[in-house]
């Protein structure tokens, strides 16, 4: 073979060796970043826990699926759709210092609430009317309520 011929040879093979890296990133999902192998949809003590679209217990399992933090805390940026929610502790709130108001919100938009509800800007002394303003804002008052 001939120089040109060799070399154009050496070409073709380096272009082929280069698009078959990038089909085999794209077919399995892992590159070689720095020293170690970040492994797409997976769970392997990179700091990172990637899923496709679900984490689930096994079929048939009677456990619950628990997600813990070492700072106690897991946060959902964006939305989190569940069917129920226990919360042990005893308050719902926003975060310290915010500015956003806590709302309660349902499909048929309605809240109930399943024994007694105290709301502590209408506590004061004695009985008292409970009134609705204009704005759907409930506040004491110790006369009759305007219309």
């Amino acid at each position: 073979m001939k120089k040109k011929e060799w070399f154009t040879l050496i070409i073709v093979v380096i272009i082929v060796a280069v698009i078959a890296s990038f089909a085999t990133i794209k077919l399995t999902g892992n590159v070689i970043e720095g020293s170690y192998t970040v492994r797409a949809n997976s769970c392997d003590a990179d700091t990172i826990c990637e899923v496709a679209k679900t984490i689930s217990t096994r079929t048939g399992s009677t456990s619950a699926l628990t997600l813990t933090s070492d700072v106690k805390k897991v946060i959902v940026e964006g939305s989190l759709s569940a069917g129920k929610v226990f919360i042990n502790e005893k308050s719902v709130s926003t975060n310290i210092g915010s500015t956003s108001a806590l709302t309660l919100t349902s499909d048929v938009k309605k809240v109930i609430v399943e024994g007694s509800l105290l709301a502590t800007n209408l506590a004061g002394n004695g009985s008292a009317y409970v009134c609705v303003d204009k704005t759907g804002n409930l506040y004491r008052s110790s006369i009759s309520c305007k219309s």
